[in-house]
Parts: C-alpha cells; sequence; structure tokens
C-alpha cells in the first residue's frame, strides 16, 4: 500500500512527544509493509534537520519539507477577530505547500493519505476536491481545542480569556469537521476516542494506541530520588512540576533527604532559580538513558490536555517507577504498572510508599515494562493501523 503521511513539523529530532508519536507511527507504516511518503512543514520552532533523521529511515521513506512562517502576527490576531476560520489551523497553511501536495498526489497515486494531526488536515478539503477517489483519514493526537478551552479557562485577565475561549470555538469547529469529512480517525486513547462520539463526529473511529521500542536496557532500583522529565513550554508539565514543588516542603519535612530533579526543554530557564539542597534542575537532556540510570522515581501529575502522555509510555518501556494521575494514564493500554494519585493525600502517600521500599519501585517497573511490550509493540500497532486504513 503506498501511503502520503502529512504532517505539520518534522518527526525528528523527536523533541517532545508529538514528535515522538509521529516517529511511532510512521515506523508503525513501515512495519505494516507500506511505501512510504513523508510530507511535513516546519517551523522556526520546529526546524528540518536532515542530519537528524536515522539513516535507515531516510532510506525507506520519500521525504518533502516545506517551511512555514507560524509567528504569530498582531495585526493577523487583530483580524481574526472578525473570521470564523481557525487561527491556530490557518498559521500553517502554505499555498506553495498545497500545491507541492496536489502534484505529489498526482504523479505517485496514493492508495491512501494520512493526516498526522488535525493542524495539517488544513490540507484535507483541496486534496480530496481534487483526487475524491482516494481516502483521507486523520491521526489525532489530542482533542486539540480542549487544550485551548483549558488556557482560557486558566487566564484572568478577561481580555486575554474571551480571546482564548474564541481560538478554542474556532478550532472546535475546524476540528470536527475535519474529522467528519474524512473517512476516519485513529485516536491515540480511548479517552479521545470517546470524546470524538460525544462531539458529534460520526466518521469511523478506531483506537490504536502509540507503538513504543523497548531498549536494551536494565533499570537499576537502588535510587529513589524524585524526577520530572518534560517539555516546560507545555502547559500541562509546567502544572505537574509546579504541584510538586508546592508540596515538596511537606514531602522534605517528613523525610529530610527528599529530592526532586526537573529535566527538559526550558526547565532551566523556569526553574532554575529554584536549584537547591531539595531541588536540582537539569535542563535539556540530550541522553534520556543516561539521565534515567541516575534517577528514581517518576512523578507526573498531570492536570489538563488531552491524548496520552509520550514521555510516561518511554519512561514505563524502561522499566522506571512511575507516580502520575488519572489524566496522566490516559493511553495507557494497562494502567496496573503505575500509581496513580488525584489528590495530595494518596500523591504523598505513594511517593513515600516507592521512596522507603526498593522492592516495590522493582516491581512497579517491571510491571510497567512488560506492559510496554505486551500492548504497545509495533509488530501488533503496525496491522491494527494496516486494517483500519485498508476500510473504504
Amino acid at each position: 500500500m503506498k501511503v502520503l503521511c502529512i504532517g505539520n513539523k518534522p518527526a525528528y529530532p523527536k523533541v517532545d512527544g508529538g514528535c515522538v508519536a509521529s516517529a511511532a507511527f510512521l515506523n508503525d507504516l513501515i512495519h505494516a509493509g507500506c511505501s512510504v511518503h513523508y510530507a511535513f512543514l516546519y517551523t522556526d520552532k520546529h526546524p528540518f534537520k536532515e542530519d537528524l533523521f536515522p539513516s535507515a529511515f531516510k532510506e525507506q521513506v520519500n521525504i518533502k519539507a516545506r517551511y512555514v512562517n507560524t509567528s504569530v502576527k498582531k495585526l493577523d490576531a487583530f483580524k481574526h477577530l472578525f473570521s470564523a476560520a481557525s487561527f491556530n489551523v490557518e498559521r500553517f497553511y502554505s499555498k506553495q505547500f498545497e500545491t507541492e501536495l496536489v502534484q505529489l498526489v498526482k504523479e505517485q497515486n496514493f492508495d491512501t493519505i494520512i493526516f498526522d494531526n488535525v493542524f495539517s488536515a488544513r490540507y484535507q478539503s483541496k486534496l480530496k476536491e481534487e483526487f475524491p477517489q482516494t481516502p483521507c483519514f486523520i491521526r489525532s493526537h489530542n482533542v486539540e481545542f480542549e487544550i485551548w478551552e483549558s488556557l482560557a479557562d486558566g487566564t484572568r485577565n478577561w481580555i486575554v480569556r474571551s480571546y482564548l475561549k474564541k481560538l478554542a470555538k474556532d478550532l472546535r469547529r475546524f476540528e470536527i469537521a475535519a474529522y467528519n469529512h474524512s473517512q476516519g480517525v485513529l485516536t491515540i486513547t480511548e479517552d479521545d476516542h470517546e470524546e470524538l462520539k460525544k462531539l458529534g463526529v460520526t466518521s469511523n473511529i478506531q483506537h490504536i494506541p502509540v507503538s513504543v521500542t523497548i531498549p536494551d536496557y536494565a533499570h537499576s532500583y537502588d535510587q529513589n530520588g524524585l524526577f520530572h522529565l518534560g517539555a516546560m513550554n507545555w502547559r500541562p508539565n509546567v502544572e505537574a512540576v509546579d504541584t510538586i514543588l508546592k508540596y515538596l516542603p511537606v514531602w522534605v519535612e517528613r523525610n529530610p533527604n527528599t529530592h526532586f530533579t526537573i529535566a527538559g526543554i526550558q526547565s532551566k530557564e523556569r526553574y532554575d532559580h529554584l536549584e537547591s539542597e531539595s531541588v536540582t534542575v537539569e535542563g535539556f537532556v540530550e541522553d534520556i538513558t543516561t539521565f534515567v540510570q541516575s534517577q528514581g522515581i517518576l512523578v507526573a501529575p498531570i492536570q489538563s490536555g488531552s491524548g496520552v502522555r509520550i514521555k510516561i509510555l518511554e519512561m514505563m518501556a524502561l522499566g522506571v517507577p512511575i507516580i502520575t494521575t488519572t489524566l496522566g494514564a490516559q493511553g495507557i493500554a494497562d494502567t496496573s504498572g503505575v500509581l496513580i494519585a488525584d489528590d495530595h493525600e494518596s500523591l504523598a502517600e505513594a511517593v513515600y510508599a516507592l521512596r522507603n521500599d526498593e522492592k516495590k519501585r522493582q516491581e512497579l517497573g517491571q510491571k510497567a515494562k512488560s506492559i510496554i511490550t505486551l500492548h504497545h509493540n509495533s509488530v501488533t500497532i503496525s496491522q491494527k493501523v494496516l486494517e483500519f486504513i485498508k476500510r473504504k
């Protein structure tokens, strides 16, 4: 099967969860035996660096990249107040890219087109108009408009809040219409699957988990420090770290040697001033495996957002003991491999229990790794993807 996958940012380098999910999906298509063409936009935030794409990937996939300037211009943002179009989506529109996509589909005669993330589905209408016989699918990473609704609800300034609510409303309208215009939607989590049905999406929806590579790595469980690893330019991660920092003094008072490490993009910029005996700010981590070897327990009290937390899946694959929330565990096929804590009392008890019991850390970490091996392996998931996109 010849497949065109269209993205709104490059899958490599894997600098955030969205990139990891995209890279995993592309590799699932390869493992399913598909002939894959990958066309994507790149921006100043997510530049295209061809040398950072794996050699094996470039040998198997045909790549087409196009730059788009997604910087927010005040005049464009103001004009949007009088438009029903989604400003979030329109920032990813390039007439030149659209023309290139039409030419590419005309030349290659693809069996299927998949938009990886709803923002790239901005090009769906044109491609369906030009090639009505080619089925189009959308892979949903999140219910995107809900993230913007959450941002609006958490904003005190009423002017900014009103503008964010409009962004969310317009994005919701586009998102539902795009899904209904497609032949089918692949969601990363079962919760998103159910949410889209409630929102009135009538296209065929299939929940297909993110596949995760199991590294050749044996985690050591003698460390009992706490850590959080994630991009600090994403609000749910900031909320999670702020929650830990809020309660950390109480935990330190009970266990004076409690230590918390913050790592990830922009963590230095946001938290470096909080360095102390009980807090270390690591910054961006080049080698995750090496970093994790020196760490103990991943604590991720996620409070908002949708979709799967890729970093949690990656830590499970490494056998790391994890404490998260019900929301943070979305998209995990079996949550018995993590501890769920949705309030401070249960969070504190989970922290104390794991910090003081090496055997429990090991049991939880090994259970997590076995769940990834069983439910999130590429062989199983690639077949699910193939079966779904073959439906017409």
